[in-house]
């Protein structure tokens, strides 16, 4: 009998730990199926057409200044971890120059939202100031999407005031629950004007908004043409590398549920974006990929520091 309760108890904890395993790998390493085929309606066609509908003032360059960094575990950033220990995130602030104007792009969070993340890592108060100079500047500033370390440079701003006119959030993004993490001073989203589009949005000359709600309700993607016929495609936290894109690889199903995403929407935008880089000479800017943006500094795509 003794015998039989221990060959028992031997059962279920092999049965627990099996199930233990089975659940852990459903959470952490499988991340379904990145669909074959997608039915995200984005036309790169189209785009280029809104893009080029007033080629008067098309924008000269890009320019990027790094705020911040982060060191993340791997298996945050891509299921399974594709077998690495962490990845090293930039969070960086963009501009695009025109020949008499600039617009911003996530102008990156303050230094006490910095101290406050899990994750966080150095941080430059001085490039916050850059960047907040570069608001003040700034004839336009937008975000890819509602996360705090996207809209924190406009939440976080001392010069709010200032700046408030030509913020422009997307109606998805003001509404978003998630925006109230940025901790915008109270009742200031209250008087932001949401700017309200479907599909696209020529916001200047070779700048077009693209709706891809997904990672958040918010979140969108935004192509430029420089002058010089260079095309990019910001890409926000679609895919928080190239890794993501280039593997076919989403975040794990915790990290999803966790985030809120929405799977399927943001899996059908990988595979839209894998496939145009297949086929289109469009260079895709991951707002954190570290190793990307080096790539990219070196080839002169972006160059560092802001105007």
């Amino acid at each position: 009998m003794k015998l039989k309760r221990i060959f028992k108890t031997i059962l279920i904890i092999t049965a627990s730990l099996v199930l233990l395993l089975f659940v852990l790998k459903y959470l952490w390493v499988d991340t379904a199926s990145i669909p074959q085929d997608t039915d995200y309606f984005a036309d790169i066609r189209a785009i280029r057409k809104l893009a080029a509908a007033d080629s008067s003032e098309l924008p000269l360059k890009i320019k990027s200044l790094k705020v911040g960094e982060g060191q993340f575990p791997a298996w945050l950033v891509i299921a399974g971890g594709a077998g690495k220990k962490s990845y090293t995130f930039h969070f960086r602030t963009f501009q695009v120059i025109y020949p008499k104007a600039s617009i911003v792009i996530d102008p990156v969070h303050g230094p006490k939202a910095h101290k406050e993340f899990d994750f966080a890592t150095e941080y430059s108060a001085e490039n916050f100031e850059f960047v907040q100079q570069a608001l003040l500047r700034a004839d336009e500033i937008i975000c890819t999407h509602e996360h705090w370390d996207h809209v924190g440079g406009i939440a976080h701003s001392p010069h709010f005031d200032k700046i408030r006119d030509k913020s422009i959030l997307t109606q998805e993004q003001i509404n978003s629950a998630i925006i109230q993490e940025a901790n915008f001073p109270a009742g200031s989203l209250e008087t932001l004007e949401p700017l309200k589009y479907e599909n696209y949005h020529t916001l200047a000359p070779g700048m077009v908004l693209i709706k891809a709600p997904g990672h958040t309700p918010g979140s969108q993607m935004i192509f430029v043409r420089l002058k010089n016929g260079q095309e990019y495609l910001f890409l926000g936290d679609i895919a928080w590398t190239m890794d993501n894109i280039n593997q076919l690889t989403g975040h794990s199903r915790l990290v999803s549920w966790l985030g809120e995403e929405n799977r399927k929407q943001q899996f059908a935008q990988i595979r839209w974006l894998y496939n145009l880089q297949q086929h289109e000479k469009v260079v895709l800017i991951s707002a954190h990929d570290s190793e990307q943006h080096k790539q990219y500094i070196s080839q002169g795509l972006f160059s560092e520091g802001l105007e």
